[in-house]
């Protein structure tokens, strides 16, 4: 019998245990634990799932080593989860994973976690082309030592300075400022955005964007979403999924985006148009026209006519333009400004917005001749504007404070304010 084969089968034997002693855990065992008993143990998983998980780039290397062309990741998904993104995403860790082989080893004992010998992998793979091998050692050694102490996170950025094992501290900042600029060229060049229609009311897209960028969306996101907002809409459901939830946050920026810094097109500021009749906008039922053929909800048209990058374009009965957003109908930066003062934020009760995400709404409704001043305005965020429009929110200013009757009375909302 060849070597190759006694290896397999040991390696085959070796794996069979493994499963028959999982299979000897039922999943009703763990809550039978107590505090302690449960930490240690998902302790010991975790650190067991990493091993595993160095264990796998070894295999999947070996499959990428005897598989033609480039149908290793199509083999490795067919095998085992038909995902063969992820299992691209397995190989090119793995393939990382194998530029620092003592750190991959010290995975692989449990002595240090698989995404930090990814980190350190990738950390030596940046090094200047004119280190030596003896550097890379030194380099590898600090970063395993360091693994201990950082998260992933931070060893990634520790990575990029640790030159300073073998060079003086301008020289390591040179090299750091090199290696970040070359991933930031790296980044915008693999910067992408692809959005379709899927023609039932909702698009979708794809996108690729720098870590500058996509860090500056996930904060505004996490803000948004945060779970000490839950209470602040009382329609809002505490179980939906937080990408759900990530996703009306994202809708709620896009709306939010200033439009006086726009590009402009023929000499004009990019607008998105939305067209109605006169009479119907009063009626406050009938549907509204984009200017590229969809339509929109006449409470939807409502709650975005207040937003100044939307222009109601309203149609006398020859379908003339009788009001293309005139300037009497949007409230000016001042008003904008003043109210900020005066509301402090959005004036439903219990709610929290600041006023940069707040839109001004008419407490009389502008389509039934509801005066565009300060007396007849509060400041508003999306969910509470949506709500305002469904509900029929009524509003009095008294001594400068606004008050809202959503139906139990009238509240005022308690912002402090010194």
């Amino acid at each position: 019998m060849t070597a190759e084969l006694i290896t397999e089968t040991t390696l085959a034997d070796r794996l069979a245990r493994i499963n028959i002693e999982l299979n000897a855990i039922a999943l009703s065992d763990y809550p039978c634990q107590s505090h302690a008993q449960a930490r240690e143990t998902a302790a010991a998983l975790r650190r067991l799932q990493s091993r595993l998980a160095t264990h796998v780039g070894a295999a999947v290397r070996a499959v990428e080593w005897t598989s033609p062309g480039r149908t290793a990741a199509q083999n490795i998904a067919r095998d085992f989860g038909n995902d063969n993104r992820a299992a691209q995403r397995e190989l090119n860790d793995a393939q990382t994973t194998s530029k620092a082989s003592m750190a991959e080893q010290a995975a692989a004992d449990g002595t240090i976690s698989h995404r930090h010998a990814t980190v350190i992998g990738r950390a030596l793979a940046d090094l200047p082309a004119d280190t030596t091998a003896e550097q890379r050692t030194w380099c590898e050694k600090a970063l395993i030592r360091d693994a201990a102490h950082y998260s992933p996170t931070d060893l990634a950025t520790r990575g990029r300075r640790i030159t300073d094992q073998f060079k003086p501290e301008p020289e390591v900042d040179t090299d750091e400022d090199a290696l970040l600029r070359r991933r930031e060229a790296m980044a915008r060049a693999k910067t992408s955005l692809s959005l379709w229609d899927n023609h039932d009311g909702t698009w979708s897209g794809r996108f690729t964007i720098p870590e500058l960028h996509g860090r500056i969306l996930k904060t505004v996101t996490d803000a948004h979403t945060a779970p000490r907002r839950s209470h602040l809409d009382p329609t809002a459901d505490p179980f939906e999924p937080l990408d759900k939830r990530q996703g009306k946050a994202f809708c709620s920026i896009l709306e939010h985006i200033p439009t006086d810094g726009l590009p402009t097109s023929g000499g004009t500021p990019i607008r998105i148009v939305v067209t109605i009749s006169e009479d119907k906008l009063r009626s406050k039922v009938a549907a509204a026209t984009l200017a590229t053929g969809e339509r929109l909800s006449a409470g939807q048209l409502r709650r975005l006519a207040a937003n100044h990058g939307i222009i109601p374009a309203v149609l006398g009965s020859d379908s003339i333009p009788v009001d293309l957003g005139r300037t009497q109908r949007l409230f000016s930066k001042a008003q904008r400004d003043a109210l900020a003062v005066m509301d402090g934020g959005c004036t439903a009760p219990g709610c929290d917005r600041p006023p940069s995400w707040c839109e001004v709404q008419h407490t009389r409704p502008w389509a039934h001749d509801g005066n565009t001043d300060l007396s007849n305005a509060t400041l508003h965020c999306s969910a509470c504007h949506h709500r305002a429009d469904q509900e029929g929110w009524k509003y009095k200013r008294v001594k400068g404070r606004m008050h809202i009757n959503r139906g139990k009375g009238w509240e005022l909302n308690h912002r402090y304010r010194p």
